[in-house]
């Protein structure tokens, strides 16, 4: 199981209304915009126009957003702007150092070759196998100089009981053994944390680490440490995984620093609740943001408030049937009029957010993670508008 080219969490924020007016903090004029956004807001080229792909086969298949979301503030949240820093990612060496010391640390022999996927915009380097049978580290040369090392035999395949053949012939596993928990063969917590230590260490690994948190279960584990800016956890993680047969199977990290471009005026948390509904706002968020703020919110009953969610009276069966109602026309597939769906934001917490601009550039933007009461947790960046020069609204550039 290899790992994705960027990983950073890409958060897009599915709406279906436009944005309103937010205040007179807003209308602040910056003479020339310090970002160029592209039709990607939180994540890289290429995310908006799978989810416009997305959006567009939904409606080609006949299945329209059945929810229309609607998001207001509520009365605690605070209705003061601010100021916030403003970072933007650099690389860090060149890769094939950078990618040279990521083999040297995990054992992959090998010179350095150009992937078979690279493109201009996103050029990409390889050393070890190249068709993922066997060990390979990676790295893309854009944005945060993202690089990860996979082994896939760390994740065995389970052995086929039987096997069969298609129609054509060819011979395939229709079963296979059932996968056994070996949790003996994982790492205690404390030797995870020494060898993720030990490997980002060896690989280069920043200072400004944050702390090297771990997760275990009966079949896999894992620990990551966030790249830190300025003391706050970001979205850019370093990380180390371990397969069921207690072989590390993958790691990876970036090769960037941020530095900053200077501090800019913020909107207040209440006027950052109306951006929720345009994606161009969004952007990802460090996961230990989601995970604090994931066990804090309540949990709702019902799972969603919606407009016609008052308690209908009981049917008056004293009432004659209206006779002369036409019967249904049964070919005929009634209308679907989305439920107009009620979110209040009730908690803003101050974080860095992600967005990425229209060159493949990669920024750090004062922002907040607004929690909503139904169990909602939706990040925005909270530069007042100028600062940022905004793609063209398109509601269809939307992720689901």
């Amino acid at each position: 199981m290899g790992l994705s080219k960027f990983q950073e969490r890409v958060t897009v924020i599915s709406a279906t209304f436009a944005l309103v007016a937010v205040g007179a903090v807003w209308s602040a004029q910056i003479p020339t915009p310090l970002i160029a956004l592209g039709n990607n807001a939180g994540g890289p080229k290429g995310m908006a126009e799978s989810s416009s792909s997305l959006a567009d086969s939904d409606q080609k298949i006949g299945m329209p957003n059945p929810f229309n979301y609607e998001y207001v503030a509520g009365a605690n949240l605070s209705d003061q702007g601010g100021k916030g820093q403003v970072y933007q990612a650099e690389l860090v060496g060149d890769p094939a150092t950078v990618l040279g010391r990521v083999a040297r640390a995990m054992g992959v022999d090998g010179s350095v070759s150009e992937a078979e996927y690279s493109t201009p915009d996103y050029p990409t380097y390889q050393i070890g196998s190249v068709d993922g049978s066997s060990s390979s580290a990676t790295i893309t040369w854009t944005g945060t100089g993202n690089w990860w090392f996979s082994n896939p035999a760390a994740y065995p395949m389970p052995k086929c009981l039987e096997e069969a053949k298609t129609e054509d012939g060819q011979a395939y596993c229709s079963r296979y053994e059932e996968l056994t928990a070996t949790p003996g063969l994982l790492p205690s917590e404390s030797a995870m944390k020494a060898a993720a230590q030990k490997i980002f260490s060896s690989v280069g690994a920043p200072t400004q680490l944050g702390e090297i948190t771990t997760y275990r279960d009966d079949y896999s584990a894992y620990a990551t440490a966030p790249l830190q800016v300025a003391g706050q956890d970001t979205p850019f993680e370093w990380s180390v995984s371990w397969g069921s047969n207690g072989s590390i199977g993958s790691v990876s990290g970036h090769s960037v620093k941020f530095v900053t471009r200077g501090e800019f005026e913020t909107v207040s948390a209440k006027s950052a609740v109306a951006r929720i509904a345009d994606w161009r706002y969004s952007g990802g968020v460090a996961s230990s943001i989601w995970s604090k703020y994931a066990s804090a919110i309540p949990v709702a009953s019902p799972l969603v408030r919606t407009a016609d969610d008052a308690v209908s009276a009981e049917p008056d069966v004293t009432q004659e049937p209206d006779v002369t109602q036409k019967e249904p026309d049964v070919n005929q597939e009634p209308p679907v009029e989305p439920k107009k769906v009620t979110v209040e934001i009730n908690q803003a917490a101050s974080a860095l957010v992600s967005i990425w601009a229209a060159d493949g550039s990669v920024w750090l933007v004062p922002g907040f993670i607004l929690v909503g009461d139904q169990g909602s947790m939706l990040p925005v960046f909270s530069l007042v508008d100028g600062v940022v020069k905004m793609p063209v609204w398109s509601p269809e550039l939307v992720a689901y």
